[in-house]
């Protein structure tokens, strides 16, 4: 087993927490600059944890409908905008 994996395996959740915090504002918790090594070492931290604890659409990254026809894409839009629409008024 490698060092990554045994890293990995040793992480609790709330070490993965910091982790994927300290990637998303690029600093770690006493505010210092992440190196570009640091940052790809702690992506692969991360990935790594989440692959054996999350399910995949909870892994950072994950997309939602990135496969929608363009049709259903249509669709979806133009309910919105029918929805936001005020409706026509006999009245007027």
């Amino acid at each position: 087993m490698n060092a990554l994996n045994q890293v990995i395996d040793s992480m609790t959740r709330e070490v993965y927490e910091r982790l994927r915090h300290s990637l998303e504002i690029r600093r770690w918790p006493d505010g210092r600059t992440m190196t570009e090594d640091q940052l790809a070492d702690t992506m692969q931290l991360v990935i790594g944890w989440e692959h054996r604890h999350l399910p995949p659409d909870r892994h950072s990254g994950h997309v939602v409908d990135v496969c929608r026809s363009r049709r259903e894409q249509e669709e979806a839009a133009a309910s919105l905008i029918a929805r936001e629409q005020p409706e026509s008024s006999a009245d007027a």
